[in-house]
């Protein structure tokens, strides 16, 4: 219980210190901000949540093993990294010459080589 307070009162405060640094810098329109965080919560609440919810349900459903719980957890997190990507993904080009689409793979496989590692640590442990 101490460690979800302790975890609560930090995301408190990052969520803090972000909504000042959007009030203090003059090169950001907080309006148009307020929008995407808006956005975000309601496709997350909308969309990635229900469909999480299906697809979580029809993997326990039709594969039972050892290794459900780890690969739920490989899809959230893979769904959740999605869809912070999007606009990143949409306005990249606008934003910097970085290559988005590069870095969301990259990141993707990072996920499922610890997923896959994970499923390895498990078997060993069996």
């Amino acid at each position: 219980m101490k460690t979800r307070l302790a975890l609560g009162a930090l995301g408190v405060l990052v969520m803090a210190y972000a909504v000042a640094g959007i009030l203090a810098d003059t090169g950001t329109d907080p309006l148009s901000q307020a929008g995407f965080l808006v956005a975000l919560l309601l496709a997350h609440d909308l969309v990635l949540l229900p469909a999480g919810v299906v697809v979580g349900a029809l993997v326990g459903w039709r594969w039972h093993s050892p290794y459900t719980s780890i690969v739920r957890g490989g899809l959230w997190t893979s769904a959740i990294v999605c869809l912070i990507a999007v606009p990143f993904l949409v306005e990249g080009r606008n934003l910097s010459p970085r290559n988005f689409p590069a870095g969301l793979l990259v990141t993707l496989a990072a996920v499922w080589l610890a997923v896959g590692g994970a499923v390895v640590v498990r078997r060993l442990r069996r």
